[in-house]
């Protein structure tokens, strides 16, 4: 990231999501307890190795969950410190989630569908007595500091009963918002930055791979509750397992989502080539009303490759390398505003940091929004080069 990029941050979140580990070698899953000291070939470790040498700092790593791959419990206490070790390595805390994959979801004797996560030692979610009660029993907890506030939602609650129509589905506790409107507004004031995390993906998203549905049930109940607040909101959650940014809601006010790539999950067999393995580092920068900013920053991406670590992903990767987020504009509307601006000047072509120079908020739209942009350019007449981000008008 660039020194101005590093200049301005008001926090740094790492998101390492959907480990999916097992013990042994398994096709399933790039990440292996028995491969631990691998880390060409253990995406993990491999993150852990990147992550200490390329970001070196953070405020938080986040973890939407499935630490492990099918309930397999012998690797989920060496997933959890590899994850400590990370947050150790990055000077920051670590909070997590549970995914489906992390509960039992076949009965088990005694034991209670969360009881892996609950033998964990530091404790899931998040190191903090009062954190671990509110989560378990109000399918929430709350962890913040003055400049940010995670809310990390269990959307798992009602998985682990044994019904198979669940071992996939997320759902949303119905007690779990008026307790968590309860606790919100005995704050003060909220912090600047304000991140939502679970493991479901909270509203229906289908695609050509997908066959079932398996969002959170009443997630649009989250959508709406965090749209309502004053406040600004991100969503973050896995599952998934295909990286996405945009916005949720009905209104501008909206929570930014990102939907996070698998750190260890196999895709190729199930998606083919046109998902990879990503993680996520989000810098967020000081709020700023003025210009329509309360809620905006940058997220770089990387993707693993078996046998080299983590790079930059393609030109095709779900998430670019480095992408902004935060300003909401029609990329019709922003084109007819550079148009006006490139006739006034008399000046036909741009390159990518002309325009920023000129709406320097324009570093902070997604790489969708930026695409709608240069697509709005081409209806005005002009031409837009997205690979060279220029953009060129005739008249």
């Amino acid at each position: 990231m660039s020194a101005g990029a590093e200049n301005d941050r008001a926090a740094r979140i790492v998101v390492v999501s959907d480990i999916h580990a097992t013990f042994d070698g398994d096709p399933f899953t790039n990440v292996a307890q028995s491969k631990a000291m691998d880390a060409k070939n253990n995406a993990l470790s491999g993150a852990r190795e990147y992550l200490a040498n390329e970001i070196r700092t953070a405020d938080v790593v986040i973890c939407p969950g499935d630490l492990v791959h099918e309930g397999v419990v012998k690797p989920m206490s060496w997933v959890w410190a590899e994850l400590h070790g990370i947050a150790d390595d990055l000077d920051s805390v670590l909070i997590a989630s549970a995914g489906n994959h992390d509960m039992l979801l076949k009965p088990t004797g005694s034991k209670k569908p969360h009881s892996a996560l609950r033998d964990l030692d530091p404790r899931f979610p998040h190191d903090d007595t009062g954190c671990v009660a509110t989560y378990w029993a109000h399918a929430f907890a709350i962890v913040e500091s003055e400049q940010w506030r995670v809310v990390t939602v269990n959307s798992s609650s009602y998985l682990g009963f044994f019904n198979e129509s669940e071992a996939d589905r997320g759902r949303m506790d119905p007690k779990c918002l008026p307790e968590l409107a309860t606790q919100l507004g005995k704050a003060d004031k909220a912090p600047p930055i304000n991140i939502c995390l679970c493991h479901h993906h909270p509203q229906e998203w289908t695609d050509d791979s997908d066959e079932v549905t398996n969002h959170m049930l009443e997630g649009d109940r989250l959508i709406d509750f965090l749209e309502d607040r004053m406040e600004r909101w991100m969503i973050i959650h896995g599952h998934k397992h295909r990286p996405r940014l945009d916005y949720l809601g009905g209104s501008s006010s909206g929570p930014i989502r990102l939907a996070s790539g698998s750190v260890g999950a196999d895709l190729l067999g199930e998606s083919g080539t046109d998902v990879r393995n990503q993680m996520h580092v989000i810098d967020f920068i000081p709020p700023d009303p003025m210009r329509g900013l309360l809620l905006a920053g940058r997220i770089r991406t990387v993707e693993w490759e078996p046998g080299v670590g983590w790079v930059d992903p393609g030109g095709t990767a779900p998430l670019p390398a480095a992408t902004g987020f935060g300003y909401r504009r029609d990329g019709m509307d922003l084109a007819g505003w550079l148009f006006a601006e490139a006739q006034s000047l008399d000046q036909r072509a741009w390159t990518w940091d002309q325009i920023v120079a000129a709406e320097p908020r324009c570093e902070f739209l997604t790489d969708q929004d930026r695409l709608e942009f240069f697509d709005g350019a081409r209806r005005l007449g002009g031409g837009a080069q997205e690979s060279l981000r220029e953009v060129t008008f005739t008249w």
